[in-house]
């Protein structure tokens, strides 16, 4: 009996080193891409709107508990990713370092899980052959960590959702695959609650059981109604997430204002329909861009050239011609040669149909803006359906060599790419000047270098890449607007005007344009036109920080105090801790003459920012209103100290 125990551990012993051997070299592939993005900066898509500026994630006093409320009824629904980004925020500091060293931690277990995702699947097909197991479980997750399409998903801080939501996504799959092979109700329960998390990270997550569905058919489980109910659980979850993305609207829930600000594509993301088609019935057009996307998404798993992060759908279908019309047709066919072959080659149909249930959430958006229209994102799961095809048929190779040989070349340019391709994330100027050698005419390329350079201090730069943009794309708007705040933060309030008008002329609802052109008419005293932009402006969008602050200066310059404090106090409602604001709100109290609230919101100004000698004045203004000198005296002092000129007469008569 000692001897059959020991031969037993023997074996044990030497099968799990070598596991581990290719787990290891996995993590040693992983770390070689990505290992490198803990020195990359954060990117301006995003990254600072969710992340560094997100009074959730940084705001100590803001409770843990805001992130599950935060876009709650809407598909950006993601408070995990709140979650984790406030902790790590909190505990770590805002250094963009750790935010991308979890993020490729996270991909590394992402891939171990298609790892033994991938040895429970394809030791169905391959019973007893153990090597060809090993080798197409390992190749799966190869491909897997190298693909090049996967870099924006892990070197894009931002792209925590697609982490979190895959790490929770494969981890239940992987219980439920358990499950099949080996029946436990703690199983379905454990997988559940691990698809409520995914869900719960990103709204991708909401395809899970249909792909549970799937894993039944590849594991040739008999139709029956015992199969539906076992994912009651599951059912229940796919209801829950439901609701909590607005998409089952037993009650009205109105999105406050901070959580309607929270989420935000890329800049641009929602530009323009698809010139080509757009005069096509609706639905058409849905259907032939759908098939677009699915196909190209496809072509770019398998052979992926150009990387960007921007592809630019109009260039795209001038490209392609009426050859788009051919697409769903293209689709057809392929589902029928897989349908036809699915007991032959049963992973055929298994990866086109996870390759479209998964990416079914993006191939549904229906306004295919530039930011969204190919992203590499979201293929990070669907693609694991096309590398399953692709590992089928590597492994069906009888000539072992020429398995090897593919297998090896295949690595070799996928990792080469990928090794090159992360490196354009290494701040916004490499990203959009790789996107810019790409499609030199994507007005969102421009738009966002070009807004990096101006928030950097590049303003020369900011200049010249937004007249460029303008010159490749005039119809973009977007950067007429951007350039004309350019010239406008330099006092050319003319050549500003002149632009927002452009901008306006192709776009007259384009709240941006019309909240500066506002402020613009205000530096120029023209108070009957900047009111009329700037109310324009708030009827579009009544929580418009900017249009806010604007028209409650240009009520302060006219005398309309009672006005400026109603703007402004709604703005604080937005952004409590803005001191500026607060010390504009003191000053206006002051001219109403209700000198308590002066004096208090003075103090908080003062408290906020203590390095502005401008509130100091104001609060020692206020005092002196209300008799107490002293004070008065106090703040006039500390305001010269600090280097403001305060007249002497009022100093000395401070003193009497």
């Amino acid at each position: 009996m000692r001897k059959r125990t020991n031969k037993k551990q023997t074996m044990k012993a030497q099968k799990m080193p070598r596991i581990w051997l290719l787990i290891t070299l996995l993590a040693l592939v992983t770390i070689a891409i990505y290992a490198r993005t803990s020195g990359f900066d954060f990117v301006h898509i995003d990254d600072k709107k969710l992340i560094t500026e997100n009074r959730l994630v940084n705001d100590k006093t803001i409770p843990y508990t805001e992130c599950f409320r935060t876009l709650f009824k809407n598909a950006h629904y993601k408070p995990l990713v709140f979650l984790s980004w406030k902790a790590e925020y909190q505990f770590l500091g805002p250094s963009p370092g750790h935010f991308h060293i979890i993020n490729w931690l996270l991909n590394l277990i992402n891939t171990i899980l298609v790892f033994y995702i991938g040895i429970q699947l394809f030791n169905h097909i391959f019973t007893g052959r153990k090597y060809e197991i090993m080798l197409a479980a390992f190749l799966l997750a190869l491909l897997f960590a190298v693909t090049p399409l996967h870099i924006e998903s892990v070197a894009w801080a931002t792209e925590r959702k697609d982490m979190l939501f895959s790490l929770f996504f494969l981890s239940s799959w992987l219980v439920y695959i358990r499950y099949v092979r080996k029946p436990n109700f703690l199983l379905i329960i454990a997988g559940s609650l691990l698809y409520l998390c995914s869900g719960l990270s990103k709204s991708m997550g909401i395809t899970l059981p249909a792909v549970l569905l799937l894993t039944d058919f590849w594991f040739q489980r008999r139709i029956s109604f015992k199969l539906i109910i076992e994912k009651i659980p599951y059912f229940a979850v796919l209801l829950a997430l439901a609701w909590m993305y607005g998409l089952l609207q037993f009650d009205a829930a109105a999105i406050t204002p901070e959580s309607s600000a929270n989420e935000a594509e890329a800049i641009g993301s929602q530009i323009s329909n698809i010139e080509m088609i757009e005069k096509l019935p609706h639905l058409l057009q849905l259907i032939l861009s759908a098939s677009v996307r699915f196909v190209l998404w496809i072509a770019h798993i398998l052979f992926p050239v150009k990387i960007s992060v921007i592809y630019s759908h109009n260039i795209i279908f001038q490209h392609l011609g009426f050859s788009v019309y051919l697409f769903p047709i293209l689709i057809a066919a392929m589902f029928f040669i897989a349908w036809k072959k699915r007991k032959t080659v049963p992973a055929l149909i298994t990866g086109l149909l996870f390759f479209t249930i998964t990416l079914s959430p993006a191939l549904a958006l229906g306004s295919s803006g530039q930011a969204i229209f190919l992203s590499d994102r979201y293929t990070y799961i669907p693609s694991i359906g096309i590398f399953l095809i692709m590992v089928y048929y590597l492994i069906s190779i009888k000539n072992n060599t020429l398995k090897y040989a593919v297998s090896g070349l295949l690595f070799i340019i996928y990792f080469s790419i990928s090794l090159k391709a992360v490196n354009y994330w290494k701040n916004t100027e490499t990203l959009f000047t790789q996107s810019l050698k790409i499609n030199h005419t994507s007005g969102v390329s421009y738009l966002n270098l070009g807004k990096y350079y101006n928030e950097t201090g590049a303003t020369q730069k900011a200049i010249a890449v937004y007249t460029e943009g303008i010159k490749n794309h005039p119809g973009y708007y977007m950067l007429y607007s951007n350039l004309g705040k350019v010239y406008f933060d330099q006092g050319k309030v003319d050549n500003a005007i002149t632009l927002f008008d452009k901008c306006l002329s192709l776009k007259s609802d384009y709240v941006s344009a019309l909240a500066n052109r506002g402020a613009a008419y205000g530096m120029k005293n023209d108070f009957e036109r900047a009111l009329e932009d700037l109310n324009k402006a708030l009827q579009l969008a009544p929580n418009n920080l900017n249009s806010l602050s604007n028209r409650g200066l240009i009520y302060f310059y006219t005398k309309n105090y009672d006005k400026t404090i109603t703007d402004y106090l709604h703005y604080l409602k937005i952004v409590p801790n803005d001191a500026n604001i607060i010390g504009m709100l003191g000053l206006s109290y002051r001219h109403v003459g209700e000198n308590d609230k002066s004096i208090d919101y003075l103090s908080r100004a003062i408290a906020l920012m203590p390095n502005a000698p401008a509130n100091y004045i104001n609060r020692s203004y206020t005092y002196n209103v209300m008799g107490d000198k002293t004070k008065a005296l106090n703040d006039a002092l500390q305001a010269q100290k600090m280097g403001m000129k305060v007249n002497q007469n009022y100093i000395n008569s401070l003193k009497k």
